[in-house]
């Protein structure tokens, strides 16, 4: 690829190639990126492709940019719901940012992982590309049906307070087993009545 990178971290670079779905209209898929990146470390280089980031991504790993580089706490992590990448950056009391990227092409053969070391006055840059990015390709649904995870490890949830019509079940979404519990049942037999007779 000769066309320069979007983003540039250490080893990592990543191109934002183009919508996954350009004439999507529904709140899911539009926001899904075809995206390349690659992370060179010392001898070795590691390269994903596809569908594997969404515009709200890039928007929430802003936002925890400009937080880090303000406050100098807390983390800020780029990824998706598809495992190929991962970035979490973090901050020490010294100005350092240390971070680790994990990156694969098949998560179900191979996994990789590098360390890599930054300081703050990287930062501003990483935000400037994440705005560059985002001028490009526009959340289109910024107020929509979902809200999306604000931290590493939580868990996306839907919100109702735009969407209140049927859910919308993504083309990408894996088919789950989810057995339902049985309900409790009593087998305790039932008391005896007794009736009490009152003469006249």
């Amino acid at each position: 690829m000769t066309a320069d990178p979007d983003l540039v971290l250490d080893g990592l670079s990543i191109w934002v190639l183009d919508r996954e779905f350009p004439e999507a209209t529904n709140g899911w898929d539009e926001e899904w990126l075809s995206v390349r990146a690659t992370m060179r470390g010392i001898g070795s280089s590691v390269t994903t492709e596809g569908m594997i980031l969404m515009t709200t991504d890039f928007k929430r790993f802003r936002d925890q940019l400009a937080t880090l580089d303000a406050a100098m706490a807390g983390e800020a992590c780029l990824s998706g719901y598809e495992p190929n990448l991962k970035v979490t950056l973090s901050a020490d009391k010294r100005g350092g940012v240390p971070g680790q990227i994990e990156i694969t092409a098949d998560h179900l053969s191979e996994s990789h992982r590098f360390e890599i070391g930054i300081d703050q006055s990287y930062l501003p840059a990483l935000v400037a590309s994440c705005d560059a990015i985002l001028e490009r390709f526009p959340n289109r649904q910024a107020q929509g049906l979902m809200s999306y995870r604000t931290t590493c490890d939580s868990i996306p949830t839907v919100s109702r307070t735009t969407y209140s019509g049927r859910c919308f079940v993504s083309v990408r979404m894996r088919p789950t087993y989810s057995p339902s519990t049985p309900s409790e049942i009593s087998w305790t037999p039932p008391r005896n009545s007794t009736e009490t007779m009152i003469d006249a």
